[in-house]
């Protein structure tokens, strides 16, 4: 199956269960959106609709084996706002 037809799918029925107003076509849609989104997981798609960024971080630098850029910029003399020059 076409991955931009499941994706276009998940995300209609995110948006339909946003919108429900019951709680059995909210539940319904939800389900949807989660199949959806597995069928998503399973494929070569980077799919990333059930996490939060935190957890999207911790994944790719177990996959990449980096950190983020901001922390090799500090070390290049730059400095984050509210944090003390080193």
């Amino acid at each position: 199956m076409d991955l931009n037809y499941i994706l276009k799918r998940e995300q209609e029925s995110l948006h339909r269960a946003a919108n429900s107003k019951s709680a059995s076509a909210r539940a319904a849609h939800e389900a949807f959106a989660k199949a959806y989104g597995l069928l998503l997981a399973a494929s070569t798609f980077p799919h990333n609709a059930l996490q939060s960024d935190e957890e999207r971080r911790v994944l790719r630098e177990k996959r990449t084996g980096t950190t983020p850029e901001i922390d090799t910029w500090e070390g290049e003399g730059g400095n984050v706002p509210g944090r003390p020059a080193e």
